[in-house]
């Protein structure tokens, strides 16, 4: 874990990786991440987002109040099982709220 910290996380052009990606994205993008996360950093989600909005592109920020990587609070679990329903309901186009046959 350690060196794929050091190699990754710690990238010096980390900005530049989050502008390409953002401005390579076609489909709407879900951001969901604990602030207290101690693995991935919040400001990572952050930066995402920034790119994502400069290149005029779909997303939303969820940011899990005081939660960590795990989402060890049973509530959090619940909650991101919430903000996914209702992202997927509005980006799939699934308008009768019925299961595709």
């Amino acid at each position: 874990m350690a060196r794929y910290h050091r190699r990754f996380a710690e990238f010096p052009h980390r900005g530049e990786v989050a502008d390409a990606c953002g401005r390579n994205i076609r489909a709407p993008v879900l951001l969901l991440h604990g602030t207290n996360d101690s693995l991935v950093p919040f400001a990572q989600s952050q930066m995402m987002a920034n790119a994502l909005q400069a290149a005029g592109k779909a997303y939303q920020l969820i940011p899990l109040d005081g939660e960590d990587h795990w989402l060890s609070s049973s509530a959090t679990r619940i909650r991101m099982l919430g903000e996914i329903e209702k992202f997927l309901a509005a980006n799939l186009g699934n308008p009768g709220g019925t299961a595709a046959k």
